[in-house]
């Protein structure tokens, strides 16, 4: 028998983040947290424990309130890794899957992150904020993004 004391846990960490994100639907936010397209669960979500969406959830809700980094302190500890590190406020480009959805927008994360194993600074922009973006591979692709899209960003409306 599963825990019953699942229940409201996933349930505040549920209210937590989407009243962060209210312009998001339930199923988009259910899709955030729901590892489709893992091995594990091809696919589809309908298998998936709850305790894995648990775990997503708290992890994307802890990064959003470990305190931002400061640019001279990532300059330094990532000093030759990056040319620069945006701060909140500023405009960077992203991509999205879908092309109609990448375009510029406004730093609203800037944080100390791992990918691949690898500490690196993660940014999320306003205008996409379920997403996070892993500053490693983002910085070179600027210019291209730039040429590409030069449009601002726009969450996604399915």
């Amino acid at each position: 028998m599963r825990d019953p004391k699942r229940i409201p846990r996933i349930l505040n960490l549920l209210e937590e983040y989407w009243s962060r994100y209210p312009d998001l639907r339930l199923g988009q936010i259910v899709g955030h947290f729901t590892p489709r397209r893992c091995a594990s669960y091809p696919g589809d979500s309908y298998n998936v424990e709850d305790e894995v969406v648990e775990q997503a959830m708290f992890e994307h809700l802890h990064q959003l309130l470990t305190p931002t980094i400061h640019r001279e302190r990532a300059a330094e500890k990532y000093k030759g890794k990056f040319k620069t590190v945006p701060v909140v406020g500023e405009i960077i480009w992203v991509p999205h899957g879908d092309d109609h959805h990448a375009g510029w927008g406004i730093v609203s994360v800037v944080k100390e992150g791992i990918s691949g194993g690898e500490p690196t600074i993660m940014v999320s922009v306003e205008e996409l904020r379920a997403m996070s973006y892993n500053w490693t591979y983002l910085e070179p692709k600027q210019e291209k993004l730039r040429k590409d899209y030069p449009h601002r960003a726009k969450e996604d409306d399915r």
